[in-house]
């Protein structure tokens, strides 16, 4: 299936990146975001055009049962009318999607709105944008040194992470479980520092186990004054890893994984040349310039996260694990 280009300015207006009609990770992540947050699309994250065409349509206000992300009459005529109604044309589409996003990150007003009844078209982008850390980057707090290497054990905490070979047994097996069963092992964080989804301070699916870790971090944020670098956390999605079923499931499926900040911190594959583009140096920081500062990242270290940007044959900074690697 070849998607036109106006079904893919509509999505990307949608997920609240420039509208140009070329395919990209920034594209990508976004539109992993925008199904992340929205029940209604169920698509294997390895099919791009079906990923495509199920956020036009879902933009586009087509009822549940239609978004399939299958290109036919109905969709076309539907994502047709949306790129008429937001004024997607050729030449103003990007100037569009670059002037709300700067209006709302000045407003910091939600802009992810869902259908307000049902057919309407929906509107674009997220409820909150990226805040820069403002200041030097502090790494030393009283007896808390970020860079030392060492981990902090929370209160009620693990004393030490599981490796990936005994995780199962810690966490529970998810695939023995089942989808019902582990969620009977996942609880709700309240109170917490930061003005992440919605603002709530309010985070769902977390692991029994791993929720002191992640209040910590996220104190250790606050503590650091990085807190409001943060706006988004994914946390449990009962799924396969890219939702091919050949795969073990994620580590999202136990909620012990956190995907943050999904559209500043796209996951890219470095070809050999490119594995000089190590985190925070300034290679890194032109490929991310709204990515997580060190800081947040040592943050979520500090308390026992492995961080997805430390891979070198696959960079993943969005993504943060509470599996340790062999010891």
């Amino acid at each position: 299936m070849r998607v036109p280009k106006f079904v893919l300015k509509a999505a990307q207006y949608a997920a609240g990146v420039d509208a140009d009609g070329l395919w990209g990770p920034k594209t990508l992540a976004a539109l992993r975001q925008y199904d992340m947050e929205h029940d209604e699309i169920k698509i294997a994250m390895g099919d791009k055009d079906k990923l495509i065409v199920s956020v036009a349509q879902h933009a586009a206000g087509m009822p549940k049962r239609k978004i399939d992300g299958i290109y036919g009459p109905a969709t076309e005529k539907a994502v047709k009318d949306y790129v008429a109604e937001q004024g997607l044309d050729e030449d103003k589409a990007g100037a569009r999607a670059r002037a709300r996003a700067k209006t709302q990150s000045g407003s910091g007003a939600r802009s992810r709105a869902t259908a307000v009844s049902k057919g309407k078209a929906r509107t674009a982008s997220g409820w909150a944008t990226w805040q820069p850390h403002e200041g030097p980057d502090i790494y030393e707090i009283d007896d808390i040194d970020l860079r030392d290497g060492t981990i902090i054990t929370p209160k009620r905490g693990m004393d030490e992470i599981p490796t990936r070979r005994i995780m199962k047994q810690v966490y529970g097996d998810a695939l023995a479980l089942g989808e019902s069963g582990i969620k009977k092992r996942l609880v709700s964080l309240r109170d917490l520092p930061g003005r992440f989804n919605k603002g709530e301070g309010k985070l769902y699916g977390v692991h029994k186990l791993a929720a002191p870790h992640l209040r910590l971090a996220l104190q250790l944020c606050e503590q650091f004054g990085v807190i409001d670098e943060i706006y988004r956390i994914g946390t449990f999605n009962y799924r396969h890893m890219r939702h091919d079923k050949s795969r073990p499931l994620s580590y999202h499926s136990y909620g012990i994984a956190l995907d943050m900040n999904p559209r500043e911190n796209f996951a890219w594959s470095p070809k050999p040349n490119q594995r000089k583009v190590n985190p925070f140096t300034k290679a890194w920081q032109k490929k991310y310039p709204r990515g997580l500062s060190e800081v947040v990242v040592l943050c979520f270290k500090k308390v026992g996260y492995a961080w997805g940007g430390d891979w070198p044959s696959f960079r993943d900074p969005m993504h943060f694990e509470l599996v340790a690697r062999r010891r």
